[in-house]
């Protein structure tokens, strides 16, 4: 018998039993397992086995569809086709995408007029899955080979896929875009037009879309509506700024000269802010209508390569949130002016032109520094006053918590009042008003809060004669003491001295004598009393209500 073994040949295999016994041509089984591991009767039934495993896999090699990237090589063992993984990558819409003006490309997953980004771990997720789902008689090579073959899934290899030069869906200077589940609503000054995805040529970000239907509904009930005009102090004109700021975030068209980031700040002036005035629903209520990406502004750090590694392609709205005390806004200046550079790890850079950028908000407790017309240039600041704080929450207000809680009829009005808002930016774009307290902060954050106590009822000096300037920091240093420590430079005592004058509009002169032992001395003059009339901004005069 054991000769007999050793005689059978290839030929002798009808098929291999479920218990790992070979099946001859004769019918007789033999089970593998009977003969000793090591022993030469095992080893040449292994290697029978062995022959006739990869007979079948030749013959699968045969019938497989002649466009599959996978396929067995004449050492019966899996290999990966390149341009046929091309073409099957191509056939299930996936491509390269190459930003205006950028010289690195990215990944993306085409659907119809929707478009998202991707990337080589979702490339391989898709891949693994629609094998895992294709597979036949619970065969995984094809699984198997694809789950370790890293090579396949580099960005260097990936970028054999064709590239698409896909034109998006874009607002233009007077014209906005919501995309809606089952429509898009154009948007102008004084109109909006429900349009279908099938009537346009253009593609949308799919990260894009709200995912709710649009249904058009009065939205003078809104409660965010509401919310708006309480944050607001219930004035109309502060109110109108607001709106028109949240317009301006809603329209996604911008340019290196018209490009601003709209700051939030809180009207309370306070060394300890509790913040908790609004800020933070403002830009909520933005995310159920762009797409808001939103980054810790307390840690943020600039000087770090991959600090927006978390921006998405996409992104409409990037938020600052809660920057800290000290925030220096000259690091957002080519942001604003220039683009975004998107760094991802192992990805290459993505650079992204101001038009194809999102729009910056900051919201903060403190005060953003900064002066001059570069600055000027680059911001829009609205206050929220303290209506809402950490004792008394809109929840408290409304009964219910904001967008979680609403109805689908507080949806259709928060939609249509959202619209009404880029409309109101569209008619008169950024509106300005008279704010309670932003210009006090600024100023009180340029010279300190011992400077501005110290000199606010203006009685520290006698105006319109020269005194001596140590005298006047002496009594500084006699009501204040610790401020001995921070204004003891000459030119620091100037700059805040100066600031003064500039912030309450009084001239001021400066000067070296030794008459009357004056030593150093100012001179400021009482301002000019004669008031003008502030401009008032044009506000919409056909909305009656708020």
């Amino acid at each position: 018998m054991d000769k007999k073994i050793l005689e059978l040949t290839f030929e002798d295999v009808y098929s291999i039993g479920a218990d790992d016994s070979l099946i001859l041509t004769s019918g007789e089984s033999i089970l593998i397992a009977d003969y000793p591991l090591h022993s030469k009767e095992n080893q040449h039934l292994r290697n029978l086995a062995g022959l006739y495993i990869d007979s079948k896999k030749q013959l699968s090699a045969k019938q497989e569809k002649p466009l599959h990237y996978l396929y067995y090589n004449r050492q019966t063992k899996v290999a990966l086709d390149p341009i046929r993984y091309r073409f099957w990558l191509e056939k299930n819409n996936f491509a390269k995408y190459f930003p205006v003006d950028s010289r690195t490309y990215t990944f993306i997953k085409i659907d119809g007029k929707l478009i998202e980004e991707t990337n080589e771990k979702r490339i391989k997720d898709y891949i693994l899955e629609d094998l895992k789902r294709n597979s036949v008689g619970g065969n995984y090579e094809f699984y198997n080979y694809m789950a370790l073959e890293k090579r396949a899934f580099t960005a260097d290899f990936l970028s054999q896929i064709e590239s698409s030069p896909v034109e998006f869906k874009k607002d233009t200077a007077d014209t906005g875009y919501f995309y809606y589940k089952n429509c898009i609503v154009k948007v102008t000054a004084n109109n909006k037009e429900v349009i279908q995805y099938s009537d346009v040529n253009e593609y949308v970000w799919k990260n894009q879309v709200i995912q709710r239907d649009y249904i058009e509904n009065d939205h003078h009930g809104s409660e965010f509506r509401t919310f708006l005009y309480l944050v607001a102090a219930k004035d109309m004109n502060k109110y109108k700024s607001i709106q028109s700021a949240l317009g301006y975030m809603l329209h996604s068209y911008k340019t290196r000269a018209n490009n601003k980031a709209v700051i939030l700040n809180d009207m309370v002036i306070s060394d300890n802010p509790d913040g908790r005035s609004g800020k933070g629903l403002f830009c909520e209520g933005i995310s159920h209508m762009k797409k808001l990406d939103s980054l810790n502004g307390k840690v943020v750090d600039f000087s770090k390569q991959f600090n927006l590694q978390t921006v998405q392609l996409g992104c409409q709205v990037l938020v600052f949130d809660d920057v800290k005390r000290n925030f220096n806004f000259e690091n957002l200046f080519s942001l604003i002016t220039e683009g975004i550079t998107l760094e991802y790890k192992n990805q290459p850079a993505v650079k992204l032109p101001v038009e194809k950028s999102p729009k910056i908000i900051i919201t903060t407790n403190y005060t953003i520094g900064g002066v001059g017309g570069s600055h000027e240039a680059r911001r829009f600041e609205v206050e929220f006053c303290n209506y809402f704080n950490v004792n008394y929450t809109p929840e408290m207000e409304f009964g219910h918590r904001f967008f979680e809680e609403w109805s689908e009829i507080e949806w259709q009005r928060f939609d249509n009042f959202m619209i009404r808002c880029l409309q109101v930016y569209l008619q008169n774009g950024l509106i300005t008003c008279q704010w309670d307290n932003i210009e006090l902060k600024k100023y009180i954050r340029l010279v300190g809060s011992s400077w501005h106590e110290f000199t606010k009822d203006h009685d520290f000096i006698e105006y319109n004669t020269r005194v001596s300037k140590q005298s006047i920091f002496n009594k500084f240093y006699e009501e204040f003491p610790d401020a001995k420590k921070y204004y003891t430079d000459d030119r620091k005592k100037h700059m805040i001295i100066e600031a003064y004058c500039k912030f309450h509009g009084f001239e001021f002169e400066e000067g070296n004598t030794t008459a009357f032992n004056l030593g150093r001395w100012v001179m400021i003059k009482k301002p000019n009393t004669n008031g003008e009339i502030p401009n008032i901004p044009f506000f919409d005069p056909n909305e009656s209500a708020f």
